[in-house]
């Protein structure tokens, strides 16, 4: 769906709480900062679980770091939850509205859960991006499910840029709310 099709984000109480939720398992060093060190730590684990080669996880090392980089500017940082909620705050309505940012950042992140790199998401790989974000990997197949909207077995470049977009720019509960795990009672 396109980005600007998206009503308005208001920034309901449900919004910042999956966005808070997304944070808590991006944080996987849990010190309530993302760093450079979770996503080493995140890499790391998917190179671990799927028992990549040397070249796949050199490839899976470059595409994670793409994504860091394009959000750091390449340099150190550290970023709290309040530091993401004020960056969105001022881009959720504009910037990540215009042609190709949301599906650019949803590529790279595809890139690196496609870890045998043959141009879709499989449930195995799925769950191994659960884990590699501290959740257990038994709670992937309804994400995977809702995610795979045509019910083929695999999420395709399209349907994850589709969920991307829908948990940034959707309000409604109804919708993909839990794309980086459960959502907390």
């Amino acid at each position: 769906m396109d980005p600007k099709a998206y009503p308005e984000v208001k920034f309901s109480d449900f919004w910042i709480k999956k966005h808070k939720n997304s944070f808590e398992h991006l944080d996987v060093d849990g010190d309530g900062f993302l760093t450079e060190e979770d996503f080493t730590i995140q890499v790391e684990r998917v190179i671990k679980l799927s028992n990549l080669s040397n070249e796949r996880a050199e490839k899976l090392r470059n595409a994670k770091w793409g994504g860091w980089h394009a959000a750091t500017g390449g340099g150190k940082a550290k970023f709290s939850f309040e530091d993401i909620l004020e960056g969105l705050k001022a881009t959720v309505n504009g910037s990540l509205r215009e042609p190709g940012v949301l599906e650019a950042d949803a590529s790279r992140m595809f890139d690196s859960i496609d870890t045998d790199g043959d141009g879709k998401i499989s449930q195995s790989e799925h769950a191994v991006f659960f884990e590699s974000i501290g959740i257990n990997k038994d709670l992937s197949p309804p994400v995977f499910a809702k995610i795979d909207t045509n019910q083929d077995g695999i999420i395709s470049k399209d349907e994850f840029a589709r969920a991307l977009i829908e948990f940034n720019l959707s309000e409604n509960p109804d919708d993909i709310c839990d794309f980086y795990g459960p959502m907390p009672k």
